[in-house]
């Protein structure tokens, strides 16, 4: 129960964060780079040696699915993808508030068998904590 608890506020503090990414496209993608390891987020950035990198997407790959969060023009495109062998099978486009539901539910049940998971979702914490709205 405190476990929900706690993932709900994590999802809250990504909403937050995605709704200021309409206008500001790097909050939530910052957060999620700074906050999943390598073990499971591939981070993809822009730029070079005359601008400051910029964080185009980020894939967290849990089990057989690959999140995927992107940068577009608009705001932020969020999909999930099937993998088996590490060939993916299908994507769907999912609303932002589906995905995170997913991702953190997906989180917590690698947290169970990794402790770089469960260290992920605390930073998670942190950050949708105090972040400013």
């Amino acid at each position: 129960m405190a476990q929900e608890h706690d993932l709900d506020l994590i999802a809250a503090g990504l909403r937050r964060d995605a709704a200021d990414a309409r206008l500001h496209g790097q909050a939530v993608l910052e957060s999620l780079a700074a906050a999943l390891p390598p073990e499971f987020a591939r981070v993809d950035r822009s730029g070079g040696l005359l601008r400051k990198p910029k964080i185009e997407a980020v894939q967290v790959s849990l089990g057989d699915r690959r999140f995927v969060l992107k940068h577009a023009p608009a705001g932020l495109v969020s999909s999930v993808c099937h993998e088996s062998g590490g060939v993916v099978m299908s994507t769907t486009d999912v609303e932002f508030d589906e995905w995170v539901r997913e991702l953190l539910a997906a989180l917590s049940s690698a947290a169970n068998r990794s402790s770089s998971a469960a260290q992920a979702l605390q930073r998670l914490a942190i950050t949708g904590s105090t972040d400013n709205p």
